[in-house]
């Protein structure tokens, strides 16, 4: 009996660990994507963003956004795509200790540029920013 408990916690605990790996990637993470992310775009730019679908593979590390938009009010478009497909390269991310993307394909994109009356553009208030600058030596990826 002590033999069956022990191969099957030998089994169980990674089975278990892989699947949820798998859950987490194939479904927590775009579920928080699809959620979250339009959210902190809003906190950060004031712009409203909607995000259709998101997807993550967590075996190949390829994420995928569809039809995002960004507005600055309800009626104005500013940017929109169809789909963007991001894949990182796990070996040399490791190897590297950084983030390293092989290919980032973005189809039809949108960006509709408006010189505003007192002569900025309408996107220049996504590059202004109120924060302080940071101190590189505190980034989670170097």
């Amino acid at each position: 009996m002590k033999r069956f408990a022990k191969l099957a916690a030998t089994i169980l605990i990674p089975a278990g660990l892989v699947g949820g790996y798998l859950a987490t990637g194939f479904y927590l993470i775009p579920v928080c994507l699809q959620h979250e992310l339009p959210a902190l775009i809003f906190k950060k730019t004031g712009f409203h963003p909607s995000l259709a679908e998101a997807e993550f593979n967590p075996l190949t590390l390829k994420l995928q956004l569809h039809q995002f938009a960004l507005q600055q009010n309800e009626t104005t478009p500013l940017f929109h795509f169809e789909d963007l497909d991001v894949q990182v390269n796990l070996h040399e991310s490791l190897m590297s200790k950084n983030v390293i993307i092989d290919n980032i394909t973005l189809n039809q994109p949108f960006l509709q540029l408006v010189k505003q009356n007192e002569g900025a553009l309408n996107i220049d208030a996504l590059f202004k920013s109120d924060s302080p600058p940071t101190d590189k030596n505190n980034v989670v990826f170097p």
